[in-house]
């Protein structure tokens, strides 16, 4: 489960040097229900693009991984 902490945005702007302002991945916070009866979760959305993802190896809940056709997915 993804805990909203960012580590997979900033390993993946580590990684390819993405400039201040642009993100190739991020991470969506969705809320739902109504008051008092509400959630939230957070949703990594990813570029699924690398071989050896750093995002992935950086998640400290392992929420993220790698399906058996390559895409790093939640």
């Amino acid at each position: 489960m993804c805990i909203g902490c960012h580590a997979c945005t900033i390993a993946c702007k580590s990684e390819h040097d993405i400039p201040i302002g642009v993100n190739r991945c991020w991470v969506k916070t969705v809320e739902k229900g109504t008051f008092p009866e509400t959630s939230r979760f957070f949703l990594p959305v990813l570029c699924n693009q690398c071989e050896e993802a750093p995002c992935m190896k950086i998640c400290p809940t392992s929420a993220l991984f790698k399906r058996p056709d390559g895409i790093v997915d939640l």
